[in-house]
């Protein structure tokens, strides 16, 4: 009898923990004190770091706040190893640059890229050289999720990366 009692009692009191600390996990969408940032809370193992992950560009923000998608049939990738290091591919060139992430700040310093020319689709070398100008722009960056949006100093988006490959690639 002791038995029978114990394991639903124990499903229930494991179900409860479960709820409770879930609860615990999403704080409301306003902040306790007016200009204060609530920190961006993932699911487990999507943590919340640039590195060791590959993003796919999915959309540019241009200075007027207009968002355009990469060209179809492209792929912009980056991806950010633990030593400072980003690497990627235009889908015509690939490129590297050096990076420093902290907290309050994102910045990139001396790209590299190879120099072969594309020609299909048309527009593949002007979005290539639109990000590569747009990249060292960066100022900060946020990750909330499968996202990562990088912003220039201003505050304003100016890429956004999303860490799960897009299906029309």
């Amino acid at each position: 009898m002791k038995t029978a009692i114990s394991g639903p009692l124990a499903g229930a009191l494991i179900l409860m923990l479960c709820v409770s600390g879930c609860s615990t996990l999403f704080p409301s969408s306003q902040p306790s004190t007016p200009g204060q940032q609530l920190p961006t809370v993932s699911a487990p193992g999507l943590e919340n770091r640039l590195e060791g992950v590959t993003w796919y560009l999915v959309v540019f923000h241009t200075a007027s706040g207009r968002s355009v998608g990469v060209v179809p049939g492209t792929e912009i990738t980056v991806y950010f190893d633990t030593n400072g290091k980003i690497t990627g591919h235009t889908s015509c060139n690939h490129f590297t640059a050096t990076y420093s992430a902290t907290v309050n700040g994102l910045t990139f310093r001396d790209p590299i890229t190879t120099e072969k020319y594309c020609g299909s689709p048309a527009s593949i070398m002007s979005q290539e050289a639109t990000f590569l100008a747009v990249l060292p722009q960066a100022s900060s960056y946020r990750v909330e999720g499968d996202l990562l949006t990088i912003m220039e100093s201003r505050g304003n988006p100016i890429l956004t990366f999303i860490r799960i490959k897009p299906a029309h690639f």
